[in-house]
C-alpha cells in the first residue's frame, strides 16, 4: 500500500485536498450563513470587512474546488459571493439565489442554528 502511494504522489495530494475542503466546508460553510444579517440580501449598506473580504474570496476559490472535489461546492460558492466585494456583486447574487433551491437550503441552515430566515431579494 505505501509502495502504491509513493508511485502516485498526485493522488494522494488531491485526495487530501478532498477531504480539506469537505471538512472546511462542512464547518465553515454553515457558520459564515448563520452570521449573515437576515436582511443581508435587502439592504444596501452591507460592505463586507478585509477579513471578510479575504475569507470569501478563499470560500469562492474553495467552492469552485469543491464543484469538481467532494463537497458542498455550490454553498461555498454562494458564500464567498456574498462576502467578497467585487462588481456586479448584487445582480450576481440575486440571479443566483432565484435558480434552484439554494435560497431554501440557506435557510434551512439558518433554522438549524437558531436565525431568523433571510429576506428575499
Amino acid at each position: 500500500m505505501i509502495d502504491w502511494l509513493e508511485q502516485h504522489p498526485g493522488l494522494v495530494v488531491s485526495g487530501g485536498l478532498s477531504i480539506v475542503l469537505l471538512v472546511a466546508g462542512i464547518l465553515v460553510v454553515p457558520g459564515a450563513v448563520a452570521r449573515l444579517p437576515e436582511d443581508f440580501f435587502t439592504s444596501k449598506n452591507h460592505k463586507p470587512s478585509l477579513w471578510l473580504n479575504i475569507a470569501g474570496w478563499a470560500l469562492i476559490v474553495a467552492g469552485a474546488a469543491m464543484m469538481i472535489l467532494p463537497g458542498p461546492g455550490a454553498v461555498a460558492l454562494l458564500a464567498g459571493v456574498v462576502l467578497a466585494d467585487f462588481p456586479g456583486k448584487r445582480r450576481f447574487v440575486r440571479w443566483f439565489l432565484s435558480r434552484g433551491r439554494i435560497f431554501a437550503r440557506l435557510n434551512r441552515i439558518r433554522a438549524k442554528r437558531g436565525k431568523p430566515p433571510l429576506k428575499k431579494p
